[in-house]
């Protein structure tokens, strides 16, 4: 008996260690994997389904005692109706529950997608701190040598070695947002918060692909589950209308009742319609805009760096003040970081371009 629990837990030992292994370098397809196989909100969209199946099974068998209770008029209209409907109701209920499941699944995705990326520009960001840091050191290297040389004053040295206190704390602070990163992919990703996380390199920021607006909106408008969703309850409706017109008076209640329930679906589908429509023609603006963006932070970056590296020289060669090369390092600093942001930024919203046009996400 010992021995078998013995290798009862090593093999469950081995199997953590494997699990381990498997994010090691972790890539945005097998944090997408992941994410769908491990995150929590997938299985309570399933545990749904299987209830909403469950349902419709029950409800088809109730036709049977239902049958038996109208021979016996132990209905009542209002009740028969109820019941007459169970059935329909259970297999939108079924269609609904699939539905919410993989709307779900394409959020769970998008999200873990989102995530990983942003551990991405986190740690690139941590690295332009970096930067920072070591031309802050390097002006406190030409500032010292300076005075050495009785070219600048004892405050240039000391106003140096504040720009390097600023950078080591903002290298720190570029350093836990990297940390707060990995804590929301382990999250998306069903993991322990504080789980080892190791994400492969990226050489550069991904490229996106070139939306079209045209058929973007044509793939939302047919695709997309909100949408199925709405017709869903819009079919339910009418379903539900023409019992009540072959069972009921048009002066009953019932009949007025239907009729603004099946009104109230048809404008609720419009509307989701045209939030969706507003959603990818926001998207595709959006994108435009940071494309123009990095486009010109592309070049002020290149002016920056050569501004700061003139300023370095004319600073060593004392025909110009400290003042003018921190700011200039300030400035680059400015423009790296903005520029680096845009480029996130940018394939951030492709993905939710895709996921909003009901494309996969890639």
């Amino acid at each position: 008996m010992k021995t078998r629990m013995t290798v009862t837990l090593i093999i469950l030992l081995l199997a953590g260690v494997t699990a381990a292994v498997a994010v090691e370098n972790l890539t945005l397809q097998q944090a997408s994997q992941l994410a769908v196989e491990q995150n929590p909100a997938i299985r309570q969209s399933e545990i749904n389904v299987e209830r909403a199946e469950r349902a419709s099974e029950q409800a088809d068998e109730s036709e049977t005692i239902l049958d038996r209770l109208r021979e016996e008029g132990l209905l009542t209209p209002d009740v028969e109706q109820l019941l007459d409907l169970l059935p329909a109701q259970a297999e939108q209920g079924e269609k609904m529950a699939r539905l919410a499941r993989d709307l779900v699944r394409n959020q769970v995705i998008l999200e873990a997608r989102q995530n990983y990326l942003e551990v991405q520009k986190a740690r690139e960001n941590k690295n332009l701190a970096k930067q920072n840091l070591q031309r802050a050191e390097e002006m406190v290297r030409l500032a010292t040598v300076s005075y050495n040389h009785g070219m600048t004053p004892r405050s240039d040295v000391l106003g140096a070695e504040a720009q390097v206190a600023a950078a080591q704390a903002a290298l720190l602070a570029a350093e836990n947002q990297v940390e707060l990163a990995a804590l929301e992919l382990n999250n998306t990703l069903g993991r322990r918060l504080d789980a080892s996380l190791s994400v492969a390199e990226l050489q550069s920021v991904p490229k996106p692909g070139r939306p079209n607006l045209e058929s973007g909106l044509s793939s939302a408008l047919k695709k997309r589950i909100e949408i199925e969703q709405a017709k869903g309850e819009v079919e339910l409706q009418e379903t539900q209308l023409e019992y009540v017109q072959e069972n009921f008076s048009e002066e009953d209640a019932v009949h007025r009742q239907a009729e603004l329930d099946l009104e109230e679906a048809r404008l609720n589908l419009e509307i989701t319609k045209k939030n969706v429509e507003l959603q990818v023609r926001q998207l595709y603006s959006g994108m435009e805009v940071l494309k123009k963006q990095e486009q010109a932070l592309e070049k002020s970056v290149k002016a920056a760096e050569e501004s700061y590296r003139l300023a370095c020289l004319r600073y060593e060669a004392g025909v110009t003040t400290q003042m003018e090369v921190t700011g200039a390092q300030t400035t680059l600093l400015e423009l790296e970081t903005q520029l680096l942001h845009v480029r996130y930024d940018r394939y951030l919203m492709y993905q939710q371009w895709l996921f909003a046009t009901a494309r996969d996400l890639d």
